[in-house]
This record gives structure tokens, sequence and C-alpha cells, in this order.
């Protein structure tokens, strides 16, 4: 099974899919969307189990993501890959399996709704699963977020980044993990 938006620039739905109950994918694909693949509601569970959630990735100033978690998330196994950003959690994420690869990052933990103004305390709890080649961050920490790590494999690669004090291109390594005043607790896993 299938939920691919291959439309124009001109056409492109925002979101894929949005549950504001409970939903778990086993399989299939979820690709192409410009805001979210999956968008979990505050209210909503959402567990991954299988399937590819790919290339939904926005613009230079939306990212676009795999995942948009405002509602509790589960990843037991399957793919997040070459989206803006893998999950960008706003509440609850637990993963105990699966691959977060290809994205620009990994997760993103958001604190804060621009529009309402309501502060955001997202918690990540990382068992098991293999994050790589993520090359801004696997994991972006802000403000009141919390990264717990008691399991899995994070890694990071060498970005090449032009900059303007020089003409040619120059390796830099980003941070694996990139923590903004937020909590990190790790206890098991690799790095």
């Amino acid at each position: 099974t299938e939920l691919i938006c291959n439309d124009g620039p001109e056409y492109q739905r925002k979101t894929g899919i949005r549950f504001n109950g409970t939903g778990e994918m086993n399989g299939g694909i979820v690709s192409g969307f410009r805001e979210a693949g999956i968008t979990v509601a505050k209210t909503a569970n959402f567990v991954l189990n299988g399937g590819m959630i790919c290339n939904n990735v926005g613009n230079d100033v939306n990212y676009g993501s795999g995942i948009a978690a405002g509602g509790i998330t589960e990843i037991h196994g399957g793919s997040i890959c070459n989206n803006g950003i893998g999950i960008y959690n706003s509440s609850s994420v637990n993963i105990y399996d699966g691959d977060i690869y290809g994205n620009r990052i990994g997760i993103f933990h958001n604190n804060k709704d621009g529009v309402a103004n309501i502060m955001y305390a997202p918690v990540t709890t990382i068992s098991g699963g293999s994050f790589y080649g993520n090359p801004e961050a696997a994991l972006w920490n802000r403000t009141r977020g919390t990264f717990v790590i008691q399991g899995g494999e994070i890694s990071g690669e060498i970005v090449h980044q032009a900059t303007a004090r020089t003409v040619r291109a120059a390796s830099e390594q980003r941070p694996i993990i990139y923590n903004e005043n937020g909590t990190i607790i790790m206890n098991d896993g690799t790095i």
C-alpha cells in the first residue's frame, strides 16, 4: 500500500494522514507531502510497526517532517527517511526499533507554538533503533525538551559546507546531538 503525493509545485498536499484518535502503520509507504507524512494530533496515539515514511521535505523555510508528533507516538519498526525532519516532536515519542536516516534532522524537539504562544515540554525515549546520516543533527533538543537514551545506536557524519570565509568547501563536523538548554539522560546505547 502506498500513499504518495507526486503533484507538481503548483499543488501539493500538506499532510498525508492525520490521526485524531488511534492509528497504526504496519507496512506501505507515505511519501511526498509538504508539511508531514503523518500528523499525530494532541489527543491521538500512533504506532509505527513497519513500512516507510519518506521524502516529505517541505522547503527552505519549513523542512517538512516524516511524523509531526503532537500526541503519543511509538516506533517499533519501519523506516523514517529522507525527510526534512524525521520526527518533529511536541509531545511524547518512544522508540524501540526501526531506522531514522537521511533526514536533515533525525528528531527535533519543538518547544513552542508560535501562533498560540503555548510552551511544550517534549520527551523522547530511545530504547533501540538506529539513527544515521542525519547531517544537521541526529537529535536536536530545545529548551524544556528531554531525550532519554537507554539503547539504540546514534551516529553522525561529516557535512561539506561552503563558508563565507573561504571559496572552497570546508568539511565541518556538526554535532550528533544538539542541545539548547534541554535535558539529556543517557543510561545505555551507543553514540
